[in-house]
């Protein structure tokens, strides 16, 4: 999902997320559905910045038979420079499809500039 992402993958990216996604941050406030979000990536994200996680800041939980919930704290990078610009937190819920999961909710916060 994060390569899909960074690559802006919109096709890839989109088989990752339910059809009826709420996506919550905390400087725009909320999202509700799969196609919207896409269309802020695009406009918000595509071609400017990439993410990746903070690996030893990931923690996944277990949400009985309906999926999982995984949190951890990410970096933002400008694509021009490829420096880190900003960091913030992301709570994920995952539903169990099968041999898949799809993100159901998303809640990105706490977003601050590095030095």
């Amino acid at each position: 999902m994060s390569d899909a992402f960074n690559r802006c993958d919109i096709e890839a990216l989109q088989s990752y997320f339910d059809p009826e996604l709420e996506f919550y941050h905390d400087g725009a406030g909320a999202t509700r559905t799969r196609e919207r979000f896409l269309q802020n990536v695009k406009k918000n994200a595509c071609n400017r910045f990439t993410r990746r996680m903070i690996p030893e800041t990931l923690e996944v939980w277990r949400l009985g038979s309906f999926g999982a919930i995984y949190s951890g704290r990410y970096q933002a990078c400008a694509m021009s420079t490829g420096k880190c610009q900003s960091e913030g937190r992301v709570l994920t819920i995952v539903q169990a499809n099968g041999e898949a999961l799809t993100v159901t909710r998303v809640v990105s916060y706490d977003h601050k500039e590095l030095q």
